[in-house]
């Protein structure tokens, strides 16, 4: 039902039900499939909600953060969505070298080679780059739920953002 209400956009009331949802799936043992969707499919809630800075503590506190490809994008997108460029420096690093088949890291890597030069952060052109990164991520989360509305509205967001890489509208 928490999945379907995301098809239908409504992410608060999704949000209501994978609260509710996920005490019940954590259990003593290893990550189950299903519980380690349930805390994507959150965490999606709140960043398409732009609640970056509650869903960050709690990918955060979830063990299999650094070793699950989505959930790594996801706390990336979050430390970008609080233009923390310290911590997102540090996360594209990791899921460049961890994770090189997910889109937000294949994208990070094609960035030029100084990005993770302390100084690449302080440029507005940078940082441009890096939101362009945030912005073309929601905008592919939006167009998995079909909310076409913000799905353009993210992805002119991303085109706006830098010339580093150019945004294709029609891959999303």
């Amino acid at each position: 039902l928490a999945l379907a209400l995301m098809n239908l956009g409504r992410f608060h009331d999704a949000e209501v039900r994978w609260k509710r949802l996920l005490p019940n799936l954590v259990g003593k043992n290893d990550e189950t499939v299903s519980q380690q969707n349930s805390r994507i499919l959150y965490a999606n809630c709140l960043l398409l909600q732009g609640r970056g800075s509650e869903a960050l503590p709690l990918i955060n506190a979830w063990r299999v953060t650094r070793d699950a490809g989505e959930l790594a994008t996801l706390r990336t997108e979050a430390l970008l969505a609080q233009a923390d460029w310290k911590g997102t420096r540090a996360a594209l690093k990791e899921g460049i070298a961890k994770f090189p088949k997910m889109p937000l890291f294949i994208q990070a890597a094609s960035l030029p080679k100084n990005l993770f030069n302390e100084s690449f952060f302080a440029r507005k052109e940078s940082r441009g780059a890096l939101m362009q990164l945030y912005y073309e991520g929601i905008a592919n989360a939006f167009a998995e739920f079909r909310q076409w509305d913000r799905c353009l509205e993210y992805a002119s967001k991303a085109r706006n953002a830098s010339r580093q890489r150019e945004v294709e509208l029609l891959l999303l």
